[in-house]
């Protein structure tokens, strides 16, 4: 019980973490890109806008499940939701790396798709792993953090004590 209320926990903190930490690159890259007019030219930002209001609703999203004031379909939309904005910014990364690649050094055009592979490799076995965990400690009933005294094909346990009449 104590290690599945652990493991709520556990993929709900580190579920917002990474939107916040998303919901950042996002701004910097934003900011990085606005400046850089040799990389607007080939990667427009509009991608990019779209992704800054991803991460803005997978929080709003975080934070109603923590207020319990969703129910448990949505928690698992939220599951949903963190899964992939967690590879959207494994993603982010490798871009961001790019953008500072063309910055620092134009000639090279930024290239570092080794590096991009690598992070979305690990980006994909963490990925599983979050699931995985999620799936086991029962993500659509975290934001309740206790599990059901009563579950179906099984007997509720009575509190009272019966009286025999002789």
């Amino acid at each position: 019980m104590a290690a599945k209320n652990f493991m709520n926990h556990f993929v709900l903190i580190a579920t917002a973490i990474f939107a916040i930490c998303g919901f950042i690159l996002e701004i910097v890259g934003l900011s990085i890109r606005q400046d850089n007019t040799n990389y607007n030219r080939k990667n427009p930002l509009g991608l990019q806008w779209l992704f800054f209001v991803f991460y803005f609703v997978t929080i709003a999203a975080f934070l109603a499940c923590i207020w319990k004031s969703v129910v448990d379909g949505y928690r698992l939309l939220l599951l949903a939701l963190c899964s992939i904005a967690f590879v959207f910014t494994v993603l982010d990364c490798e871009w961001a790396l790019n953008v500072g690649r063309a910055v620092i050094d134009p000639d090279n055009g930024g290239d570092v798709h080794t590096a991009g592979l690598i992070l979305m490799g690990i980006s994909f076995i963490t990925w599983v792993i979050v699931l995985g965990a999620a799936h086991n400690s029962g993500l659509a009933r975290a934001a309740d953090l206790t599990l059901p005294t009563h579950r179906p094909g099984r007997t509720q346990p009575t509190h009272e004590k019966e009286t025999v009449n002789v």
